[in-house]
């Protein structure tokens, strides 16, 4: 989702796309999440719906604590749903070619270690969505 911007954007404004996009995911709304990114990260890496379930599922291989906690495996939860705010971080690129934002998935009602990292590149006077990575802190 190319998003119209004119001068440097909030960083509520970048984290409420970021929130966004978690809450499509909550909503069982992958092809959509995938759909909302601008394209491939800066590894090449397009992320499919199936590349961002398995991204969030490998994380939480069969026998670790959290499965034998959560039997289910990782359900992520709307970020309104959960308490705490996700430990954000929003960072501008030293040589003024967008942002990245990192935030907490929030899984099974809580804010979990897995972590989605999504950057915001300028095209034009847009910014456009791409998410660079999904990985535990």
């Amino acid at each position: 989702m190319l998003i119209p911007s004119s001068s440097a954007p909030a960083e509520s404004e970048l984290l409420a796309h970021v929130r966004g996009w978690i809450n499509l995911l909550a909503g069982g709304e992958f092809a959509l999440a995938s759909r909302e990114l601008d394209g491939a990260n800066s590894y090449g890496t397009l992320w499919t719906p199936a590349a961002i379930s398995h991204a969030i599922a490998r994380a939480y291989p069969p026998g670790c604590r959290f499965r034998a906690e959560h039997p289910e495996g990782p359900i992520v939860s709307r970020v309104d749903a959960v308490s705490g705010d996700g430990r954000p971080s929003v960072i501008e690129f030293a040589d003024g070619s967008g942002y990245s934002v990192e935030h907490a998935l929030p899984l099974n009602g809580e804010y979990a270690d897995l972590t989605v990292q999504v950057e915001f590149r300028w095209r034009g006077t847009q910014l456009a969505m791409l998410l660079h990575d999904i990985h535990i802190l």
